[in-house]
């Protein structure tokens, strides 16, 4: 199925995917998600194992790029938005882009991102190093993605480095910012911190607000 979707966008919690509507065997027919009707782990490209908290189910659903109201029992779908801001069905989800549905049948992709929860903690730095690419030392990266974009604030030494990035992953602790020579940056001193923020003029999915 290629390489499956990061876990941090799946489970019952805020801006993690939102499940737009279901046709489960639980409630029989297609209803709305709630806020929390939510996709518990990936099994395949298109197949997903979905639950409802309130409701109290769990079940393996295809993901279909079908509008509301025309899902058959086994489906669900999840809403999108493309970068223009018209509305779509998501008909495949990757790691850094959705695969949308248009009502002549084709499709386009759209980069896409999760902005962290109003108040949600960022990261602290510890290190960033002179080098091509910089190099930035955090607590964990536990739930960063390669390839999508951060903003680093309130550095001490290496002010230059202040602004937003597009990141590789390297390690459990470690990242680099895709372009930057820090070379002949102020050498970092202290302080600073990272967070997740969405990109300009990306496409957007049905997220969790609570």
């Amino acid at each position: 199925m290629g390489r499956p979707l990061n876990k941090k966008y799946f489970g019952d919690a805020v801006d993690s995917i939102k499940v737009s509507h279901s046709y489960n065997t639980f409630d029989g027919a297609e209803t709305a998600g709630g806020e929390d009707t939510y996709i518990v782990s990936q099994r395949s490209t298109r197949k997903f194992l979905v639950a409802d908290a309130s409701d109290g189910w769990e079940e393996v659903l295809t993901l279909v790029d079908k509008d509301a109201g025309s899902l058959a029992l086994g489906e669900f779908r999840i809403s999108g938005v493309d970068a223009d801001g018209a509305e779509y069905n998501v008909a495949r989800l990757y790691n850094r882009t959705l695969r949308l549905g248009s009502a002549d049948g084709s499709f386009v992709k759209e980069a896409w991102s999760v902005a962290p929860a109003a108040g949600a903690p960022t990261e602290a730095i510890s290190a960033i190093t002179q080098a091509s690419p910089a190099v930035v030392t955090i607590g964990s990266t536990a739930n960063m993605t390669t390839g999508e974009t951060v903003t680093i604030a309130g550095v001490v030494g290496m002010v230059e480095v202040d602004g937003v990035y597009t990141v590789t992953v390297i390690d459990a602790t470690t990242f680099s910012l895709d372009g930057i020579d820090s070379t002949g940056f102020t050498a970092y001193t202290s302080g600073g911190t990272v967070s997740g923020i969405s990109e300009a003029g990306s496409g957007s999915i049905d997220l969790q607000v609570s």
